[in-house]
């Protein structure tokens, strides 16, 4: 499609909707004209004005179906070529999005979208050149992928996982606490995850929807899955219905990763027990495997049977042994011993047994730093992401000096 000087026609919705608010400086083949009507009442001018811009922009009025009945009126009359955009707030469903996208929307996106991120949907689809057409973008950010997986069940795998992340975040200040990471939790335990309840959220049903429709996961479907804690702690959780864990292919996750990574510092992604196909796909992204075990024979059995799977394709799996239930022992019991020595590599980390504490965060729907600040377990999983913290970023440095 030929793009025109003034190309983009935006239809607001309601009289007294806000305007757009994008700054289009930096693009000279862009410009945008506002109007205040919704899209459910183009007539022929608009629609005329629809087809010489080229991009069509909306504002989502919360009747999907009618809106779903306008776009395919306009398609109708636009005929392909005509790049149409929906912008649709928080409260829009996954079926919702997909009942636009299935009337002739090119795109449905959240309209807290940045400027950068509109511009490149409306160059993807119109097949210009992003990087001769766009200021320089900035690189994107490859945030840490951590996996908690557990050895067994009951070890409090996920209980660490949530914590962790939670510590993750950095809040500081005394008065606001403000998160100085992005940290987001995926609970891939698809059909016994209890991330969500633990942080007292409603599920959401994304994971339901890559089984269903085979979605490969991007920005606009984060912006529909995700739920944003007032903490700044986000959860991707499991779905509120149980699916059949191979459900999900292997490049799903991988997007999902992928996408997660270029905007949160660090991915947390509490693994289920059981294994399937797409475990190696976390695995070949994971940049830290915390493995989570007791020290009984049995666990640690387990423990080495899955170091076993997990690293034959990924050889270089750089993993750490998470003991649960247990402070660490001034001298290392023979029992402690011969552990390390079957799983090849030293037991990094203790968890004490706090179970009061655990229980009662669990029962709150909080993380422990809110419930039991004061417990051991909560100390020692802050110590846990203060000492990742500093790892990842003096490798980075390191990196940088390179």
């Amino acid at each position: 499609m030929t793009m025109h000087n003034s190309n983009i026609v935006y239809f607001a919705g309601a009289e007294g909707a806000p305007q757009l608010g994008f700054d289009l400086r930096d693009y000279p083949d862009l410009s945008l004209q506002e109007f205040k009507s919704p899209l459910g009442r183009m007539d022929a001018a608009t629609t005329a004005l629809a087809r010489e811009h080229g991009v069509l922009l909306f504002r989502a009025q919360g009747n999907t179906e009618r809106d779903a009945q306008a776009v395919a009126a306009i398609r109708r009359s636009l005929g392909p070529e005509a790049i149409i955009l929906a912008l649709t707030d928080a409260s829009t469903s996954l079926a919702e999005a997909r009942m636009l996208n299935e009337a002739g929307v090119n795109e449905v996106l959240p309209d807290t979208i940045g400027t950068e991120a509109l511009v490149a949907q409306i160059y993807r689809h119109s097949g210009q050149n992003t990087a001769a057409a766009a200021p320089a973008a900035k690189p994107a950010a490859q945030g840490k992928i951590i996996t908690v997986a557990p050895a067994r069940g009951g070890v409090g795998a996920t209980t660490l996982a949530m914590n962790l992340a939670n510590s993750l975040l950095d809040r500081r200040g005394f008065r606001t606490r403000k998160a100085r990471n992005k940290v987001v939790i995926v609970d891939l335990d698809l059909q016994f995850g209890t991330v969500a309840s633990g942080l007292d959220v409603d599920p959401r049903d994304g994971f339901y929807a890559m089984a269903s429709d085979g979605t490969l996961p991007d920005d606009t479907f984060l912006a529909q899955s995700l739920i944003d804690l007032p903490s700044g702690l986000s959860v991707f959780s499991a779905p509120s219905r149980m699916i059949p864990l191979d459900a999900i292919r292997p490049e799903q996750i991988t997007s999902l990763l992928t996408a997660l990574r270029a905007h949160y510092d660090y991915v947390v992604v509490d693994l289920p027990r059981t294994l399937v196909g797409w475990v190696s796909a976390v695995l070949s992204d994971t940049d830290k495997l915390l493995l989570v075990t007791d020290s009984s024979v049995p666990s640690v059995r387990q423990a080495r049977r899955l170091l076993d799977l997990y690293e034959e394709d990924n050889l270089a799996l750089p993993v750490e042994i998470v003991v649960s239930g247990e402070s660490k022992p001034m001298l290392p019991g023979a029992n402690h011993k011969e552990a390390a020595r079957l799983l090849g590599r030293p037991l990094a980390h203790w968890l004490p047994h706090d179970p009061k504490a655990a229980r009662n965060a669990i029962d709150r729907g909080m993380p422990l730093e809110e419930a039991a600040r004061g417990s051991a377990l909560r100390k020692k999983i802050s110590a846990i992401a203060a000492a990742m913290h500093a790892e990842f970023e003096n490798k980075s440095a390191n990196k940088d000096k390179r």
